[in-house]
């Protein structure tokens, strides 16, 4: 939905370009507020997701129907906006919809939003946006970790792979990718430079490593193998390395957990 178009006075060309420079530079978007906004007058239009949106986070509910909206609900029908476009450019092959709010006030340094994903029904996700004032409005700065569930899989089978290569142990490998991250981690993210150390991704690996029941000095020496592999390849991450027993695959013989 297009929102109100908002008259704006350019003090000048080179200050605009500028303004256009370093928003190009920082990735950030911004929203310029109108003297109409604290106005209850007229009807404001809203999609359906919008209203239901407004709805679930505000107390007077006939008027959200109404369209009779204050300065901070139509603050965060701007930011919805934002966050929707931000997400059809960083995810082009996905579809999402907005299911909650929490704008940003004294308690949350950051606005939230959770979405979901028609193409993973069961997946909840978060976006936070960092809102900070400029002069000319809003400076929208996001953050989701959408990313994670179109990424984690495929870079567990990437490094799983090159251990099975490198290590003539049965190894597997689970990954979780939760944090929020940048524009820049998005669906075109190339895996094979986070597995050359290019790109750092804040993620949670499981290496699980079948084996039969050694000493404790063997597990020692085949974990300093392992852990040199992550590190000689500067693969950021958190790790764990677990020692199953081959012949019961819940019992864990050995582990270690390092940070790289």
């Amino acid at each position: 939905m297009m929102l109100r178009k908002i008259a704006v006075i350019v003090c000048g060309i080179s200050m605009l370009l500028t303004a256009c420079s370093l928003q190009k530079e920082n990735g950030s978007m911004e929203k310029k507020e109108s003297k109409e906004d604290s106005s209850m007058d007229g009807k404001y239009e809203m999609t359906v997701e919008q209203e239901e949106l407004l709805i679930s986070i505000s107390i007077d509910e006939e008027a959200v129907r109404e369209g009779k909206l204050s300065k901070w609900q139509i603050e965060v029908l701007r930011q919805y906006d934002y966050a929707m476009d931000y997400l059809k450019k960083k995810y082009p092959s996905y579809t999402f919809k907005i299911i909650n709010c929490e704008q940003k006030n004294k308690l949350n340094p950051y606005t939230k939003f959770g979405f979901v994903s028609e193409s993973y029904p069961e997946g909840y996700y978060k976006m936070y946006i960092d809102v900070k004032e400029g002069e000319g409005g809003n400076i929208y700065t996001p953050e989701d970790n959408f990313y994670g569930e179109i990424k984690e899989e495929e870079f567990a089978e990437k490094l799983q792979k090159l251990m099975q290569e490198e290590f003539e142990d049965q190894i597997e490998v689970s990954t979780n990718m939760t944090c929020v991250m940048g524009k820049e981690i998005g669906e075109e993210l190339n895996l094979d430079m986070v597995l050359q150390g290019e790109i750092k991704i804040d993620h949670s690996t499981i290496i699980t490593v079948r084996t039969k029941v050694l000493e404790e000095e063997a597990y020692n020496k085949k974990l300093e193998q392992l852990e040199n592999f992550i590190k000689k390849r500067k693969i950021y991450g958190s790790y764990t390395i677990e020692f199953v027993n081959e012949s019961n695959t819940d019992e864990i013989l050995y582990e270690d957990h390092f940070f790289n």
